[in-house]
């Protein structure tokens, strides 16, 4: 027994239906009370449709999974370049050495205690979403990949110590 959405008269009504008739399903118009339905109706309707159309089903999951794969890539690589701009100052370049090229430009941690910060702050794992969260909090820089590997490895870029020869 379901409430008729029009008339509020308790009548048998079909389960996939929430009209006690026809009259009373003109007078709301294609309007259906999604609430009232529930749940379960829509889990079983979803069922039984994959049920009957596994191929169709199949093919829309991979469609769907690889426009969200996609989707997600194309968030991650925005919210990485907001980053990378704000830390740069607006000119998106390594800090050290000036290198703009996006694929080699990493976040780094100004006091080498990324370690300490991952250990104390599980969420600060993905230092992407991390900083994000947390409005771009100071502490952070945009280095190279080589500036960044040679900071871990000798405790400071090249670029500082030895003075590039001028060219031409």
């Amino acid at each position: 027994m379901i409430v008729c959405a029009v008339c509020k008269t308790n009548q048998v009504v079909p389960p996939n239906k929430i009209y006690c008739s026809k009259k009373c399903r003109q007078k709301r118009g294609n309007y259906t009370n999604y609430k009232q339905l529930g749940k379960d109706y829509f889990v079983h309707r979803v069922t039984e449709w994959r049920a009957k159309n596994k191929e169709r089903a199949k093919k829309y999951s991979r469609e769907r999974r690889k426009k969200l794969r996609d989707l997600f890539i194309k968030e991650r690589e925005n919210k990485r370049k907001k980053i990378i701009e704000f830390y740069s100052g607006g000119q998106s370049c390594c800090n050290c050495c000036g290198e703009k090229e996006f694929g080699f430009l990493e976040i780094d941690h100004i006091n080498n205690d990324g370690g300490k910060h991952r250990r104390e702050d599980k969420s600060a794992r993905n230092l992407t979403y991390w900083l994000t969260k947390n409005h771009f909090p100071p502490g952070f820089q945009i280095l190279c990949s080589n500036c960044n590997q040679a900071k871990r490895k000798y405790g400071d870029c090249p670029h500082k110590i030895i003075e590039r020869p001028t060219r031409g």
